[in-house]
């Protein structure tokens, strides 16, 4: 799909009045007033309604006002915009092993458009919503598996980091 807020305001239709062919090409122009604030034409892709679901044509030629699309084998709605890429090679790391007392960093990372939302989860019943959270003066029950989920509007995908908590040395 495309990504939205990140497409054209304008839908466009080709339809059949009675011409065979087993393929086409088509250019799609559009004024610049189309394009909304944020969106990048140079990342524009061409999508194509199919029944009940959206495909990605190949894309040809493309400017800041227009973009073709090759192969094209059926008639169709198409709508223009920025591909939308679920999250993936995602990772989960910290900054352990650790003693009590110390502060768990937790960092994660991950490729996708849009950008996603973040969601921690772990043991002693932590939760965060932020990317990379920290934990100040953990003790032992922070030992254990950290789950980052990563969502945006195209997929889900998540990671784990596994942490140790050493007790502190006796003096």
């Amino acid at each position: 799909g495309l990504i939205s807020g990140r497409s054209l305001t304008r839908y466009f239709t080709i339809t059949n009045s009675g011409i065979a062919l087993n393929n086409y090409s088509a250019a799609f122009n559009y004024v610049a007033a189309d394009v909304p604030s944020g969106a990048n034409t140079s990342n524009f892709v061409v999508a194509k309604y199919s029944g009940s679901s959206w495909s990605l044509p190949t894309a040809g030629a493309k400017t800041s006002t227009s973009i073709q699309v090759t192969g094209v084998s059926s008639f169709s709605d198409f709508a223009i915009g920025e591909a939308c890429v679920a999250p993936n090679s995602a990772s989960a790391s910290n900054n352990g092993p650790l003693c009590a007392g110390a502060t768990l960093n937790l960092t994660s990372s991950v490729s996708g458009d849009p950008a996603p939302t973040y969601s921690w989860s772990g043991p002693n019943g932590f939760t965060s919503s932020s990317q990379n959270p920290s934990i100040t003066n953990i003790t032992s029950a922070a030992a254990g598996t950290y789950t980052v989920t990563m969502t945006n509007s195209c997929g889900t995908t998540s990671a784990t980091t596994e942490l140790t908590v050493n007790a502190l040395p006796n003096a």
